[in-house]
């Protein structure tokens, strides 16, 4: 992971509905854009390119602690993340999720 504070998506019931398809795994392997959504305390929308990976059956996206996107997920872990490939903007990817955030790696 690039950064110490990582945050997985998931679907309400903490089960995604069906696995990651192999396209979408493939261009999470690849330098892709990745832009997450999430909620301001008055609903509106703010959006912010992040790194993403995956370890074959989550989406992964890298918050850094503090951020107003970890504030907002903090305080609703609704979210949704657009993979784009920069070499194709028509492949593109988009999750719709809940978010639950993972305790720090150690180093």
């Amino acid at each position: 992971m690039l950064y110490p504070s990582v945050v997985v998506l998931l679907p309400r019931g903490g089960v995604l509905p069906q696995a990651i398809s192999p396209g979408f795994r493939k261009l999470l392997g690849e330098p892709a854009f990745c832009q997450v959504a999430t909620l301001m305390p008055d609903g509106s929308p703010q959006i912010t390119q992040v790194w993403v990976e995956t370890d074959g059956e989550h989406v992964a996206i890298n918050i850094i602690g503090g951020s107003q996107k970890d504030k907002n997920i903090r305080r609703d872990p609704r979210v949704a993340v657009n993979v784009v490939d920069p070499a194709n903007a028509w492949r593109i990817a988009t999750v719709r999720a809940e978010s639950w955030k993972s305790p720090p790696k150690a180093p």
